[in-house]
């Protein structure tokens, strides 16, 4: 059997690989340039515009943390003379401004930070402090047509609208509401949705509809005030005689319900 000679390929020394690229690297020159200068603009406009978010969050938060110490945090009686209580009544009206405007401030300036979200519910809950209802139900209805909002968060609002709708006599919208945060499972209040809501069922007299809500929420949550007080409204009920839709209500009636 014939022997087969390899050839071995001729290795091209370094240098001359080395002087190969260094003249494609000079036919090539400006569009490598042209490269450099495109990645470092882009570089520079990023960390501008990562810089300028930072602020912006910055400044929004800043605004956020002011509007809900005057919100949440009421004087200390310690700072006020011995008519703590009442110089507290009276400095609250001033404070819930104040609040509102800071809020306002950050929707107007700073609409697209995550910080906006956060104070458009709290300008709500601001608006309900003050009584200003209709305001604070447009704030939460915004909310509300966001559908990027998260599950919780939205929850939350409906529960707000609940108390809404009751305060403005609208029982059913306000049972639909509460009805909504009850059936997220993500939500921490649902033992309180849940309540409110079996509550609204009994005002507008649909006793059977309040009797297995109040049931559902006193065996989820027989250890939450929410569930204890459903327990017990579900005992009333139960042994009430004559039947709950044949008594009156204390509290006046949707025009829809009658």
């Amino acid at each position: 059997m014939p022997y087969k000679i390899r050839i071995r390929k001729k290795e091209t020394p370094l240098i001359v690989q080395s002087e190969t690229w260094r003249n494609k690297i000079q036919r090539h020159t400006r569009w490598i340039a042209v490269g450099i200068g495109l990645a470092s603009a882009l570089a520079v406009i990023y960390l501008t515009f990562w810089f300028v978010r930072h602020r912006t969050e910055e400044r929004a938060w800043t605004l956020e943390s002011e509007a809900s110490l005057l919100f949440h945090e009421l004087p200390s009686p310690l700072k006020n003379s011995a008519k703590a209580p009442d110089s507290k009544k009276t400095d609250l009206p001033d404070r819930l401004k104040k609040s509102a405007a800071l809020y306002d401030e950050i929707l107007k300036k700073f609409p697209h930070t995550s910080t906006a979200p956060i104070a458009r519910y709290e300008i709500g809950n601001v608006y309900y402090a003050m009584k200003e209802y209709d305001l604070a139900e447009k704030q939460y209805q915004r909310l509300l047509d966001t559908p990027s909002q998260k599950e919780t968060f939205l929850s939350l609002i409906h529960l707000k609208m609940g108390y809404l709708k009751q305060m403005k006599g609208d029982y059913l919208s306000a049972g639909n509401h509460f009805r909504t945060a009850y059936e997220q499972k993500s939500l921490k209040n649902r033992d309180q949705a849940g309540y409110e809501m079996g509550h609204t069922l009994e005002t507008i007299q649909k006793r059977n509809e309040a009797l297995k809500i109040y049931k559902e929420v006193s065996e989820a949550f027989p250890k939450s005030p929410w569930g204890i007080e459903a327990k017990a409204r579900l005992l009333v009920l139960t042994s009430a005689s004559p039947p709950l839709e044949e008594t009156p209500s204390a509290i006046p009636f949707p025009a829809e319900a009658e």
